[in-house]
């Protein structure tokens, strides 16, 4: 379920079971393994998403918390935060 979408990334909600109220995911469209090897411009839009996030998170008096997990190299990866 996608909630909106960048010139190089989305932000989407999860199709399965959250985490916790107001869990989503900031992934970028093109293929992207983890942040180190993801272009400037990716990431540049990846923190825009981050600040938008943590500016309605503070409105509503809450907290965020970004990760992000990297698996195995040898699998087929995509960057998810």
């Amino acid at each position: 379920m996608i909630s909106s979408i960048g010139k190089y990334c989305y932000l989407a909600l999860p199709s399965t079971k959250s985490l916790v109220a107001g869990h989503c995911y900031i992934s970028p469209l093109n293929h992207c393994s983890s942040s180190v090897t993801c272009d400037e411009e990716v990431w540049s839009e990846i923190q825009e998403f981050r600040r938008a996030l943590v500016k309605m998170f503070n409105s509503k008096r809450m907290d965020c918390v970004f990760f992000e997990q990297y698996t195995n190299q040898k699998k087929y990866s995509h960057l998810v935060i």
